[in-house]
């Protein structure tokens, strides 16, 4: 396929049966049912390789609007070669200046959009009168899956579906989405090695209890501002999560709690999560890889013999001193950089 003189490298074969796809959309990329053109995935990503490598040039606006996108688009790159690290606070100066600025041209914007509602009431019938409800509409859309999420995913598949999160300003890697678990839980080595103060952990007493019947105690409780996605279609949320000082191969675990409160669609076989927000529907993708390392973590002993998951003792606080070199391989986390 070419576009615009330039070839474009043709897609790998779609992965879900042919019986299973939508017979209504269709790609002009892959030749195929299943979705279409403007919602094909690898035809965006070879796109924009085409564009990083300089072509397609005619076919990008230019001007002060471009600058900016160039200037973003070389941010995020770079900004995904660093850790991450806290950034939120102001900074004084010209900047504060020109925000306060917009804050009040929004706020004249708003006024002016009052006035003219009242002027709006004798419009013919069937004219929208709340075109911003239904603009919203519009931006939460409906979340669904198709061939496009599926491309980057190793199949056939049994992986559980871990993510990684953005949470009080840190990566946090390995973080299970479990609809199994009714609670949220942070593991205390994650919890250390984010730098949080100690000050912030809350007491807390009872056990939790498993499928199995064995039971946790939790010793602390910690709320964490967690974010979902990357802006613009990005959700922030506090979340209370359980902290647990027993070893596991995950950091944290996200249960169907939190999930039932943001609305979110989670599917491990697309090995990925999608919710609403006001800009569009936003999306966090699985790490297949670092699920399936999980898995063998947490089906083997320290010793490398397979273990049933039933016969794991969770209450095995002197376990934190066990083997410090596997320990120092899981190092999960990162402090952010802008």
């Amino acid at each position: 396929m070419r576009v615009d003189g330039e070839s474009i490298r043709g897609p790998n074969k779609m992965k879900t049966p042919y019986k299973e796809r939508n017979p209504n959309l269709y790609c002009r990329f892959h030749r195929d049912i299943g979705h279409d053109t403007e919602n094909c995935w690898p035809l965006k990503k070879e796109i924009e390789s085409l564009i990083q490598r300089g072509k397609l040039g005619r076919f990008i606006k230019h001007g002060r609007n471009a600058d900016r996108d160039n200037d973003n688009r070389i941010g995020r790159r770079n900004g995904e070669r660093q850790p991450w690290r806290r950034n939120d606070r102001n900074d004084g100066g010209r900047n504060n200046a020109n925000t306060d600025n917009r804050r009040k041209e929004r706020g004249r914007s708003r006024e002016r959009d009052g006035r003219n509602a009242g002027q709006q009431d004798d419009r013919p019938t069937g004219v929208s009168r709340d075109s911003s409800t239904k603009k919203s509409r519009e931006n939460n859309g409906m979340i669904s899956f198709n061939e496009s999420d599926i491309d980057s995913v190793s199949c056939p598949h049994d992986d559980a579906l871990v993510v990684n999160l953005n949470m009080d300003g840190y990566e946090m890697k390995r973080v299970m989405i479990d609809t199994g678990s009714s609670v949220d839980l942070l593991y205390y080595e994650a919890f250390k090695q984010m730098e949080v103060p100690e000050d912030r952990l809350l007491p807390i007493e009872g056990p939790i209890k498993g499928v199995t019947g064995a039971s946790a105690y939790p010793f602390a409780r910690v709320n964490l501002q967690v974010k979902f996605g990357q802006k613009p279609c990005q959700i922030e949320r506090g979340i209370e999560f359980l902290v647990v000082k027993f070893q596991g191969a995950y950091n944290a675990i996200i249960g169907r709690a939190t999930q039932n409160a943001l609305r979110v669609v989670a599917s491990t076989y697309y090995q990925a999560m999608k919710f609403s927000t006001p800009h569009g529907i936003g999306i966090v993708r699985g790490q297949q890889k670092i699920a399936r390392e999980c898995y063998l973590e947490e089906t083997k002993t320290l010793d490398g013999t397979v273990v049933l998951m039933s016969s794991l003792d969770v209450r095995a606080d002197e376990k934190e001193q066990n083997n410090e070199a596997r320990r120092a391989e899981l190092v999960l986390l990162s402090k952010r950089r802008g």
